[in-house]
């Protein structure tokens, strides 16, 4: 999910009073599928990340989503036309 994704998106950490998604994700915005975009830090990174949450795409279009080897899911960008 580190992908920027949809077109003319902010880069770069949140700003303060951006309500709070699930995890602590900030959202800021949408794609033009209408998919909420979220800027997110991995634990223990301090890089902000941008993009999509594997769970909602998977419940919209489940085959862009697919298992890492380590069981987490990830979004295949590509598919959703982020």
């Amino acid at each position: 999910m580190g992908r920027t994704a949809g077109h003319g998106q902010p880069s770069g950490p949140p700003c303060p009073g951006q309500p709070v998604g699930a995890g602590g994700n900030r959202r800021i915005g949408q794609t033009d599928g209408g998919l909420t975009v979220y800027v997110y830090r991995y634990k223990g990174d301090n890089t902000f990340h941008m993009g999509v949450m594997a769970q909602e795409v998977e419940a919209v279009q489940p085959e862009a989503v697919v298992e890492r080897p380590d069981g987490l899911k990830a979004v295949r960008y590509d598919l959703i036309g982020a």
